[in-house]
C-alpha cells in the first residue's frame, strides 16, 4: 500500500467516533477534494497538482488570475487526470471539470502568495514538515485507539442478553497495534518493524515519503511544506502565537465553552470586506459592553448558518482537540488563545463552504474553560510530540485560511463560454442558459464533457422541439452509463414512437416503419442495460408496459421471466441475512 493510500484510508475511516481534524487537512493532501474543494489539493500549490502539468505558455488562453494566464492545455489535461481516478459519469463530468479549473486557479494563487511574502522551501524544511506529519499520524492513532477503548468498554457494560457470548473488551495496547496494522502494515516500509516502536514507525514514514517524492516527484511535500510556511508566516503575527508551548499546552489539556459571530463580506472584494470587519467590530464592541447580549447579537447579525440558529444563537458548544462539533478552524483558535470571559478581536475567516466561497471576519466569546478529561496523563513525557503536532497543524490551517481568502478576492477574468457558465449557473439562470445553448454544441469539449452538456440542455428544452431533443440524445446516450443510459434509451424510444404517431396522422408512409423500428431498437437497448442495473426492478416494469402496448409478446415474456427470477434471488438473499442476524461480531 502506497502512502498516499494510507492517507486516503485514515481520511475516509468511517467506523472511528474521533475525527482528529487537524491531521485531516493533512491527509488529503494529494486526494481528489470533490466535497470540500478548501482542503487537500484543491487549495494548490506551486506545482502541487503535477509537474507533468503543461505550463500556461502551452495551449490558448482561457482564463487569467490575477493577471497570470491558465490555458486550455492545462484545463484539458487536469480534467483527464482527475477522470482517471474516478468513474465520471454524465452526472458527475462536469463538477470533475469545474473543480479541475478551480485547482488550477487555486494553485496559481498558492504560488503568488509564496511570492509576495517571500517564501522558499528548502529540503531542511521538507524534512521538518514529514517528519511533524509522521508525528501528527501516530497521534491520530493514539486518539482513535482510546476512543475506540472507551466505546467497547461501553458496549461491554450495556451487553444484557446473557445467551449471548460477553464482549469483553480489548486492552489499549491491541486496539493500539491494530490501527498501526491497518494503517502501516501493508506497506513495505513498515512490514519488518516493530509498529509499538514510536521512532522506528516515524523513520519508516520518512523513508515511506522520500520513495513517494523518488516515484511521483516532491509536488504534495512542497505544498505541505509551503502551506506550513505561510501559515506561519501570517501566524506569527497574530496578537496569541499558536506556535508556542503554553498555547500547545492549552489546546491539548483544555476544553472551552464558546460562542462566536461571523460577519461575511457581500461579495468577494477587498472593499466588501473591510465594510464586514467595519460591522464586526462595531458588533464586538457591543458585545464588550454586555457579554449577555452576545447570543441576541449573533442571531441578529452572525452569517454563520450552523451556529445562528438554534437555542442559543452562536454557540459553538464545548469545544476541544477533537473538534466533534465541526467548528471553523480559526474559531478553534481564537477560543484557545484567549480567556475566561474574552472576547477575542475580530479575525479574518476564509472558507469555500456549500453556500459557496465565503470570506469575512469573526470573533468569539469564551464563556468557560475546564479540564479536558481525555487529555495526555503524563504531559510532561509527551509535549514535544503535542508542541510539534500542534504547531504544525495549526501552521496549516491558518495557511489554508489565508490562501482561501486570496482565492476568494482573486480578479479572476474568464474568457470561454464553458467557464463563464461556472461562474454563472447559480447568480444568472438565465445567462448561464444561454451559454449552455453554444457549450453544448462545442466540439472541443473533451471526452465525456459534451454529452453532459447535451443533458443538461435536454433538460431545458421545450417538449414539442422533439427533433432536437431526439438529436441531443442520441449523442447523450453513447456516453452514458448504468441505469442513467437505460433511461435515457427509454426518453429516445418514446421520442421515436411520437414521430411515429405523427407520421400515422400526416400520411408519412415510408417514414412511418423506420420511426416504429428505431423506438422498439431503443427500448431494446434499454432492457440490454437493464439486467445489471435495475436494482429496484422500476426499469423493466417501465419496459414491459411499453412492450406490451407495443403488442411485443415475445419480450414480454422475456422481462416476466427477469422479475421473476430476480425477485427469487432477493428473497433468497433476505433469508440469508436474516438467519444471520444477532450474530455477534466480536472485535
Amino acid at each position: 500500500m502506497s502512502l498516499n493510500s494510507m492517507r486516503r484510508k485514515m481520511s475516509n475511516t468511517k467506523s472511528l467516533h474521533v475525527v482528529v481534524w487537524v491531521v485531516i487537512v493533512v491527509f488529503v493532501l494529494g486526494i481528489i477534494a470533490m466535497v470540500l474543494p478548501n482542503l487537500g489539493k484543491s487549495l494548490g500549490g506551486s506545482n502541487t497538482i503535477s509537474s507533468d502539468m503543461p505550463s500556461n505558455k502551452m495551449g490558448n488562453i482561457i482564463a487569467t488570475v490575477n493577471g497570470d494566464a491558465i490555458t486550455d492545455a492545462q484545463l484539458d489535461w487536469l480534467f483527464s487526470e482527475l477522470s482517471k481516478d474516478a468513474s465520471v459519469t454524465l452526472s458527475t463530468a462536469i463538477n470533475y471539470r469545474q473543480n479541475a479549473f478551480e485547482q488550477i486557479a487555486q494553485d496559481v494563487v498558492f504560488s503568488q502568495v509564496k511570492k509576495d511574502l517571500g517564501i522558499k522551501i528548502f529540503s531542511w524544511d521538507k524534512k521538518k514538515a514529514i517528519r511533524s506529519e509522521a508525528i501528527s499520524v501516530l497521534s491520530m492513532i493514539e486518539q482513535y485507539s482510546i476512543q475506540t477503548l472507551e466505546n467497547e468498554t461501553a458496549a461491554a457494560g450495556k451487553q444484557t442478553d446473557e445467551s449471548e457470548p460477553a464482549s469483553k473488551p480489548r486492552t489499549l495496547d491491541a486496539i493500539r497495534k491494530d490501527y498501526m496494522n491497518m494503517y502501516f502494515g501493508s506497506n513495505e516500509f513498515f512490514a519488518n518493524i516493530d509498529l509499538t516502536d514510536r521512532e522506528a514507525v516515524i523513520n519508516a514514514y520518512i523513508k515511506a515519503t522520500n520513495a513517494q517524492i523518488k516515484e511521483n516527484g516532491s509536488n504534495q511535500i512542497d505544498f505541505m511544506t509551503g502551506m506550513m510556511k505561510v501559515g506561519h508566516k501570517i501566524g506569527d503575527k497574530f496578537d496569541v502565537s499558536p506556535f508556542t508551548a503554553n498555547f500547545a499546552k492549552n489546546f491539548n489539556t483544555k476544553e472551552v465553552k464558546a460562542s462566536w459571530i461571523f460577519i461575511a463580506a457581500q461579495e468577494n472584494t477587498e472593499s466588501s470586506l473591510a465594510e464586514a470587519q467595519k460591522k464586526a467590530e462595531e458588533i464586538r464592541k457591543a458585545a464588550i459592553e454586555d457579554p449577555k447580549k452576545f447570543s441576541e447579537l449573533a442571531k441578529e447579525n452572525s452569517n454563520d448558518f450552523m451556529t445562528t440558529y438554534g437555542d442559543t444563537p452562536g454557540s459553538l458548544g464545548w469545544l476541544n482537540n477533537s473538534n466533534e462539533n465541526n467548528v471553523s478552524p480559526m474559531a478553534i483558535y481564537m477560543a484557545f488563545a484567549y480567556g475566561k470571559g474574552d472576547i477575542t478581536p475580530s479575525m479574518l475567516v476564509a472558507s469555500n463552504s456549500y453556500f459557496g466561497p465565503q470570506t469575512g471576519y469573526g470573533f468569539v466569546y469564551i464563556e468557560d474553560i475546564r479540564d479536558n478529561a481525555n487529555a495526555p496523563k503524563n504531559w510532561d513525557e509527551v509535549k514535544a510530540d503535542k508542541e510539534i503536532e500542534t504547531a504544525f497543524n495549526f501552521s496549516t490551517l491558518i495557511g489554508s485560511n489565508y490562501v482561501a481568502y486570496k482565492r476568494n478576492i482573486a480578479k479572476i477574468e474568464r474568457l470561454t463560454p464553458e467557464l463563464q457558465y461556472y461562474d454563472v449557473v447559480y447568480s444568472d439562470p438565465t445567462k448561464a442558459s444561454e451559454l449552455l445553448k453554444t457549450i453544448a454544441y462545442d466540439s472541443a469539449l473533451p471526452g465525456i464533457l459534451g454529452p453532459a452538456f447535451k443533458a443538461i440542455l435536454l433538460k431545458q428544452l421545450p417538449e414539442d422541439e422533439i427533433d432536437e431533443r431526439i438529436n441531443l440524445l442520441t449523442s447523450i446516450t453513447s456516453a452514458a452509463t448504468g441505469a442513467e443510459s437505460a433511461n435515457f434509451y427509454i426518453e429516445l424510444g418514446q421520442l421515436f414512437l411520437i414521430k411515429y404517431e405523427d407520421g400515422k396522422e400526416n400520411g408519412e408512409r415510408e417514414m412511418v416503419a423506420m420511426y416504429l423500428e428505431d423506438a422498439k431498437k431503443q427500448f431494446g437497448y434499454a432492457l440490454s442495460t437493464a439486467v445489471s442495473v435495475d436494482s429496484d426492478q422500476s426499469i423493466h416494469k417501465q419496459l414491459r408496459t411499453i412492450f406490451s402496448e407495443l403488442g411485443d409478446k415475445e419480450r414480454v415474456a422475456e422481462i416476466d421471466e427477469w422479475l421473476k427470477q430476480d425477485t427469487e434471488n432477493k428473497e433468497a438473499s433476505a433469508a440469508v441475512e436474516s438467519s444471520q442476524q444477532g450474530t455477534v461480531q466480536l472485535p
